[in-house]
């Protein structure tokens, strides 16, 4: 499986993608659905997890401010029998930058995804 190691655990990368997706959905609301980009990303692999296992991402704003947001992610290895995190798997920070213009394009789906969110 490609998003596993050769000795089956998940790959780093894959933690990678993790976090600055979660990131970046938070940031996005958090912006008020303003187009972001992701320019830093760090991220340290604690622990292991293994194909098969159940891994939950938690992005937490750091900072919010109108152009750099930055967010603390962790990704924690689940118990599937309680759902309760279990082991830390991987913690990274990301900064993102937030005040970018949303194409015209992307309008109908901003509207529709702040619909959703309103109803959260």
């Amino acid at each position: 499986m490609r998003s596993m190691q050769p000795f089956d655990w998940l790959n780093g990368g894959v933690s990678a993608l993790m976090a600055e997706t979660t990131a970046s959905i938070g940031g996005y609301v958090a912006s008020g659905y303003r187009r972001l980009a992701g320019v830093q990303l760090s991220i340290n692999h604690v622990g292991p997890a293994r194909l098969g296992d159940l891994v939950q991402a938690r992005a937490t704003p750091v900072q919010l401010g109108r152009k750099i947001q930055v967010w603390e992610v962790q990704i924690w290895r689940i118990d599937p029998s309680t759902s309760e995190s279990k082991d830390l798997v991987s913690t990274a920070r990301v900064t993102l930058l937030t005040n970018l213009p949303t194409p015209e394009k992307m309008k109908s789906f901003e509207q529709g995804l702040k619909k959703f969110s309103s109803k959260l």
